[in-house]
């Protein structure tokens, strides 16, 4: 067992016992567990294991380390890597390059208490993230995002949306809400 290669396949074999494959986790490199991660062949209860192991390890993890996890890992650790405090801003970017990063991950990331000011940012200054609706009442919700920003993003959302909203942000913005909808004569 102290080839990875065959330690490797023995964890990804689906017929594997759990208490024998999710054990053997701890003596496999971070890669090696991220590339299990990603693999279709590996049961879930393993993946998910690995994807454990992977965010155990996450404190201790150079800066290189976590720019290759965030440009490959699954959602889960990039989800983690958002809302890392020590999280770098070219990992927040490579997180949101990530293909296998999803909207409800990200808007979750968003929308939590752990989420920093860094992360909404760099979200308002991405390319394609603020387009999409849930990232965008993700944004007008976080705490984080500047008045003037999330009154802009606000302007694109529909009256109905805008009004839930408003009972949930902050006093400053709930007025400029508020005001929105008394413009467009739907208040």
């Amino acid at each position: 067992m102290e080839n990875h290669r065959v330690l490797r396949a023995v964890i990804a074999h689906p017929n594997a016992p759990r208490h024998i494959s999710v054990p053997c986790l701890r003596d496999l490199y971070t890669f090696e567990l991220a590339g299990l991660t990603l693999s279709p062949a590996v049961r879930l209860d393993v993946r998910t294991a690995a994807e454990t192991a992977i965010l155990a390890r996450l404190p201790g993890m150079s800066l290189g380390e976590r720019l290759a996890l965030a440009r490959r890992g699954s959602t889960r650790i990039d989800e983690a890597l958002l809302l890392d405090a020590r999280s770098d801003a070219r990992v927040l970017q490579a997180a949101l390059a990530n293909p296998r990063l999803s909207e409800a991950a990200l808007a979750r990331a968003l929308q939590s208490s752990r989420a920093s000011e860094d992360l909404v940012r760099t979200v308002c200054r991405h390319d394609s993230w603020p387009l999409r609706r849930s990232i965008q009442i993700a944004l007008v919700r976080s705490r984080h995002t500047p008045l003037a920003r999330a009154v802009y993003v606000a302007g694109n959302l529909p009256a109905g949306i805008l009004r839930e909203l408003s009972e949930y942000v902050l006093p400053a913005l709930r007025i400029e809400l508020l005001k929105e909808l008394k413009r467009r004569g739907t208040e």
